[in-house]
């Protein structure tokens, strides 16, 4: 029966991944950041909310991809019934589809089909996947890193810090998106407020992808080169 000491050997080749799907969140996370910007500014923002939007989910698929790339160190446990592996898997499986989701309604609102409402959708979409995934993120690093005998306690304890802080950063962006999303499809104000209030929720779960990746990127870059 796999163990949770299968995940230690494991754990360096699984940092790597981390560091390179990190990069990527951090690229998705600035264009989600600074688009929107533009757009309360005054900039299309119709057209430059869903093309945030789509770097959102981009990004969700990023940092879903590199945790299914490091299956190997959960799927033994999985296999075996350890809940925490099961859950892992599954909150993977969720980031990657709410991230393709999150893509198909911000091509769609580019497109000029139903723009407010797929914005809003997308919102709702991304904010989920960010909650769902973050309960996922924290205890996976709690199966992997507490396992991890290369490491010593400190840096243990560093990596789990860094990955729950930034779990912490998205659930609240992805309630912050969720909130959004329900005011524009309530139509709550005039069509620039219900925009604007689109605007919004690409700018907080930007900023949450981005701060994601720098934080977790730059520890996990940081301990590979110790």
């Amino acid at each position: 029966m796999a163990t949770i000491e299968d995940v230690g050997p494991q754990v360096h080749q699984s940092e790597k991944v981390i560091a390179g799907t990190s990069l990527l969140e951090v690229i998705a996370g600035a264009g989600a950041v600074v688009l929107p910007i533009l757009a309360l500014v005054g900039v299309y923002p119709l057209f430059l909310a869903a093309i945030a939007f789509i770097a959102i989910g981009a990004g969700l698929m990023s940092q879903g991809g590199g945790l299914s790339a490091q299956s190997r160190s959960v799927v033994p446990g999985a296999r075996a019934g350890n809940p925490e592996a099961v859950a892992a898997v599954g909150g993977m499986s969720a980031e990657i589809l709410g991230g393709a989701a999150v893509v198909a309604l911000g091509i769609l609102a580019l497109v000029r089909v139903a723009p407010v409402t797929m914005l809003a959708c997308a919102a709702l979409v991304g904010g989920g996947a960010m909650v769902l995934a973050a309960g996922t993120t924290s205890r996976l690093a709690s199966y992997r890193y507490g396992a991890a005998t290369e490491l010593d306690q400190t840096q243990r304890d560093i990596l789990r810090e860094s990955v729950n802080a930034a779990a912490s950063s998205d659930v609240l962006a992805g309630l912050g998106g969720i909130v959004l999303g329900i005011l524009v499809l309530a139509n709550v104000g005039s069509a620039p407020v219900l925009v604007t209030l689109s605007v919004v929720a690409a700018l907080a779960l930007g900023s949450a992808l981005f701060l994601n990746g720098t934080t977790i990127g730059a520890r996990m870059t940081a301990l590979l080169r110790s």
